[in-house]
């Protein structure tokens, strides 16, 4: 998943090789903070991880997702595509 300029995508994970699986096999071009002390996620307020965070060109945190889910690039891809210009 690639984003538009205005919107982006943020995971937090503490699973390094999860995370590492996850680009080779889906080919994410977004960034993934490896953050196995905890403390982004606690900057964050995420008592759990990992999350996806969508932000739009605002800086506004639009949607969460936790845990790891099948169909999350689906899910994305319908978020990104509703957050571009022109779009509903």
């Amino acid at each position: 998943i690639e984003t538009e300029p205005d919107i982006r995508l943020l995971t937090i994970t503490s699973d390094r090789d999860k995370a590492l699986e996850l680009v080779d096999e889906e080919g994410y071009m977004f960034p993934m903070l490896i953050d196995s002390s905890g403390k982004t996620a606690r900057n964050f307020q995420a008592a759990s991880v990992p999350r996806v965070f969508v932000i739009d060109k605002e800086g506004r945190i639009v949607s969460v997702y936790i845990g790891y889910h099948d169909d999350i690039k689906d899910i994305l891809l319908e978020d990104v595509r509703k957050l571009k210009p022109g779009e509903e």
